[in-house]
């Protein structure tokens, strides 16, 4: 009881402090390249300036108030030239002074706000969606190098595997040499071949460090040499649509260009504003009066250009245009997408082949080494072609997840390109 409770305590705190470093998967790398990148700052940026936007367009609809004041001189005012007896007809100063306020309220606009602040969100729409396509490429970059170093760590395995091989026939061979059955020269060779697994080990090391380096600066996260990476599942759907954030921006800026339109059409359409102007000045509205008065005046206005010489016209003509182009960049953009998933899914088919063919190889291979190490045992061979049978084996071994690696990358490749 004593003996299981300990094991127990032990696993409970391998889980809580990692006694093995949990291995760092295709999609973390994903989430984290997108989530860490500058340009995923830019959703918050765009959202708050669109909102201010809009806010201002809202103050449209609010009252103006403009202040002014004018003083002026003019050298010939108003006047009746009639003498009627007893009566005095002022008549106005040639200086004359006014302080007043105009005041605009907008009743009918044409529907110009409303298009405006619909612009506005579809505008927002469409860059949260070039912000999307930036951080969708980076998936290519995480493809690039996380398969690299996924191919570097498999080799290393296999290296891993030579070696304990190898070291097992170093072992029998300085018995014999000690026992006068091997010559030293045979156990050399093993050594020296031993010493060249080393130097690869050490090669690709140096270069797994380095690909960890480059996804530690994507990632911005730090870690080990000892991470392992995860080799991705991937469940291919041939048959689904093309989900590419691309195809939703093209899309939006088709729609951005038909709400200015609608923006272009409501300009044309009557206004109907109401207007009053509060002052204090000299004349009043009283033309002929020589006094400082208070005065107000309140109307309404109907404004409409009927007639602007087809420039309207030409503005929509130019925005449907537009469409047609992006349209166009939409219709090439999938044709392209559609001939990258053909070369890819094709790539595919051919590394499994050729895995398939490895198998086969590898199987005869590790029978030769079985076979070349009882005929070395046995003293039938020499060391020289011992090594070069497991060096057959390990090359195919290496063909194998070279092969099996270029499959992942482009079934990886295949999802990113369908927008999975």
């Amino acid at each position: 009881m004593k003996r299981t409770a300990v094991i127990l305590i032990l696993i409970s705190l391998a889980g809580l402090f990692g006694f093995a470093q949990s291995a760092l998967t295709l999609e973390e790398c994903y989430s984290r390249a997108i989530e860490v990148h500058p340009v995923s700052n830019d959703k918050v940026l765009i959202e708050n300036m669109i909102l201010l936007r809009i806010k201002n367009h809202n103050t449209l609809y609010y009252p103006n108030f403009e202040m002014f004041a004018q003083a002026t001189y003019q050298s010939e005012v108003t006047g009746i030239d009639i003498s009627i007896p007893g009566i005095n007809i002022p008549q106005p100063p040639n200086d004359q002074y006014k302080i007043a306020m105009d005041i605009n309220q907008v009743i009918y606009d044409g529907g110009v706000v409303k298009s405006r602040k619909q612009l506005e969100e579809q505008q927002k729409e469409t860059l949260l969606l070039q912000t999307e396509v930036s951080l969708y490429q980076l998936k290519e970059s995480i493809n690039s190098v996380f398969f690299s170093i996924l191919m570097l760590q498999e080799q290393e395995k296999i290296l891993i595997l030579m070696t304990e091989i190898l070291d097992e026939r170093i072992s029998v061979a300085r018995s014999a040499v000690a026992n006068g059955v091997m010559m030293e020269s045979d156990l050399l060779s093993l050594l020296a071949e031993r010493l060249k697994l080393d130097q690869q080990a050490t090669e690709l090391q140096i270069n797994k460090e380095t690909g960890l380096m480059v996804l530690s600066e994507l990632l911005e996260m730090e870690f080990d040499n000892e991470i392992n990476l995860e080799i991705p599942s991937i469940n291919l759907d041939l048959e689904a649509e093309i989900g590419r954030p691309e195809i939703g921006l093209f899309e939006s800026q088709m729609r951005q260009f038909g709400l200015t339109d609608e923006l272009v059409k409501s300009n044309r359409r009557p206004k109907i504003y109401a207007f009053s102007q509060v002052g204090y000045g000299r004349p009043g509205l009283n033309m002929l009066s020589d006094e400082f008065d208070p005065y107000y005046l309140v109307g309404a206005k109907l404004a409409w250009n009927p007639f602007d010489w087809q420039q309207s016209a030409r503005e929509r003509d130019i925005l449907k245009l537009q469409q047609g182009q992006v349209s166009n960049q939409l219709e090439a953009f999938t044709r392209s997408v559609n001939i990258e998933l053909g070369k890819t899914q094709s790539e595919i088919e051919k590394q499994k082949a050729l895995m398939a063919l490895d198998d086969a190889i590898i199987e005869m291979r590790s029978k030769i080494v079985v076979s070349s190490t009882s005929k070395l045992n046995n003293g039938v061979i020499n060391t020289a072609d011992f090594i070069s049978d497991l060096n057959s084996e390990k090359q195919a071994r290496i063909d194998r997840e070279i092969h099996r690696m270029n499959m992942l990358r482009a079934e990886a490749e295949y999802q990113v390109l369908k927008g999975k």
